[in-house]
């Protein structure tokens, strides 16, 4: 177990190093000389006809040089061998490294923008593979291959969703599952900080993985370079920095445009920030939710990743400890980094690989079946724990939270009113001042915030754990109630700044900003429902119902 944290590998991986016709090799593949030995076939054996490269540094946090090293230098080498070894077929693994429209799904001619300094060089790998045809070999590549030329290389290149399967530990899908099994077992909602809106973020199955990689390297070996690229060869442009040109060795000119076949490949679920948030987050058993807008912005004003991770890893460590029996070493982690938090938009059309290949896809969609594989199998390595789903939480707080949340709303608008009518009615205009009015709103607002919440968490408390997670995502998929806390939040924001500047010398000081906080998110929940009367009302989501096992 200890080797873990260094290196995972599946329980399956050693049973296929048994079979005779495997033979396992660790190469530094930095050094020119590694990678020629790792073309040697074994003593007796023919000279390989498929290469597979899922090679590449995927950590963002890694420097610039770091990246072109293991990235760019080490798919660059292996491209140039596989060339000179005249493969049948070369497939390149490309992760999903790039920010696409949200508008549609785009398709493999269509140029998208490498995402930060990971995706600039993994985009300039594929470049530099697909450059490879009758490539001359630099001297510093090979001293014995001097002014040799090599012969085009059988590259075909798949251009991955966001990756996720049994004994895949890396990826914003694998995150995202830790990550929400924590919020689950501690009873308390996952939230993102970015809005409801249409943010692709399409997936796919490892099973497809390796099942697109293999159907496109018959694919390939059946054609021949030249071939390949008039049935399914695009332009790929440059994205990158003009002067690493001459820093950076082997990179092609940057007014340079090579052509090589390349699909997309993700499922057919269409996958969404909003739909892949669900779907995990209802699988153990709580719910998808958003930061308002406040929360969001000063969130992303601090910036602060350990002060965001925080609480989850605290959450995981605490399921690992509670496990039995207690797990101590697993690669998962609940610690999200600055590339997994950001947003990202990735929508890619998969119709190319089905229609020119004709592949068929084995997991078609992202749904609870195979979350509970994957998680299934972690289990059985003893790598995943084994406690409830809501086991470490220890009350009803957050539904009691949004249950006040909705109560100050109503009564902020409602109260002062029904105060002014009161007043007007018993006692006259003389007994009604400014300072008692927005008293009245405040305190009021907080009545109805505490009254709201006490009944939420008394109803839930008695209610059946299915009814209360229905309940759940249910509120936390309404659209509608997003918009309208923000709309709230803002007012509230907006009212407790300006009736200071305003109504200063004319009211006690507290009366004024909590009184203006509230009469704003007053005005901010009749704005909400005023542009859903007039035609503008959020959108609907599916919800879906987890039922217990």
């Amino acid at each position: 177990m200890e080797s873990l944290m260094s290196l995972y590998i599946g329980p399956e991986f050693n049973t296929i190093l048994d079979k005779p016709q495997v033979e396992y090799r660790q190469l530094n593949l930095t050094v020119p000389s590694a990678i020629a030995s790792a073309f040697e076939p074994p003593e007796g054996q023919s000279a390989f006809d498929y290469v597979f490269d899922f090679t590449g540094e995927v950590r963002n946090d890694r420097s610039e040089l770091i990246q072109i090293g293991t990235t760019f230098v080490i798919a660059r080498l292996l491209g140039l061998e596989a060339a000179k070894r005249k493969v049948k077929a070369y497939v390149r693994v490309q992760h999903p490294f790039y920010e696409t429209s949200a508008k549609h799904p785009v398709a493999e001619t269509e140029d998208v923008k490498p995402a930060e300094t990971m995706g600039i060089w993994w985009h300039e790998s594929l470049r530099v593979l697909a450059s490879i045809q009758e490539y001359a070999l630099p001297s510093t590549f090979d001293d014995h291959q001097l002014n040799t030329r090599c012969c085009s290389l059988n590259l075909v290149t798949l251009r991955i969703g966001f990756v996720y399967g049994p004994y895949t530990t890396f990826g914003n899908v694998i995150s995202a599952i830790t990550v929400a099994s924590v919020y689950g077992y501690l009873g308390k909602p996952m939230k993102s900080m970015w809005s409801p809106g249409k943010n692709p973020t399409n997936t796919v199955h490892v099973d497809d993985v390796a099942g697109g990689a293999w159907t496109c390297a018959k694919w390939m070996a059946g054609l021949g370079r030249k071939a390949a690229d008039q049935a399914a060869g695009v332009k790929i442009p440059f994205h990158n920095d003009k002067a690493k040109v001459k820093e950076v060795e082997g990179m092609i000119p940057y007014d340079q445009v090579p052509v090589a076949p390349l699909f997309n490949l993700v499922d057919d679920s269409h996958s969404t920030l909003v739909s892949t948030g669900k779907t995990i987050s209802s699988f153990f058993g709580t719910t998808f939710e958003f930061f308002n807008l406040v929360e969001s912005t000063v969130i992303k004003l601090l910036d602060d990743l350990e002060d965001i991770n925080e609480h989850h890893v605290e959450g995981w460590t605490q399921m690992l400890q509670n496990s039995d029996p207690p797990i101590t070493n697993t690669p998962l982690s609940a610690y999200m980094d600055k590339y997994t938090l950001d947003k990202h938009t990735v929508s890619f059309d998969n119709s190319k690989i089905k229609q020119v290949v004709g592949y068929t896809l084995l997991r078609p969609e992202f749904n609870h079946a195979n979350l509970q594989e994957l998680v299934d199998k972690w289990k059985a390595e003893g790598l995943w724990p084994n406690v409830k789903a809501g086991s470490g939480a220890s009350s009803n707080g957050v539904d009691a939270f949004r249950a006040m949340n909705t109560g100050y709303q109503w009564s902020s608008l409602l109260i002062p009113p029904a105060y002014v009518a009161f007043v007007l009615a018993r006692r006259g205009r003389g007994d009604l001042s400014l300072n008692r009015v927005l008293r009245a709103s405040w305190v009021g607002g907080f009545s109805g915030a505490a009254a709201f919440g006490g009944a939420a968490y008394l109803r839930y408390a008695n209610s059946d754990e299915l009814s209360v997670r229905a309940k759940r995502i249910e509120k936390a998929y309404d659209v509608g109630t997003v918009r309208r806390n923000d709309h709230a939040t803002i007012g509230s924001v907006l009212g407790a700044v300006i009736a200071p500047t305003i109504l200063w010398k004319r009211a006690a000081i507290v009366n004024v900003v909590l009184g203006g906080a509230g009469l704003g998110g007053a005005v901010g929940l009749l704005v909400h429902y005023g542009r859903a009367i007039s035609g503008d009302t959020p959108p609907r989501t599916e919800v879906k119902i987890p039922v217990p096992e």
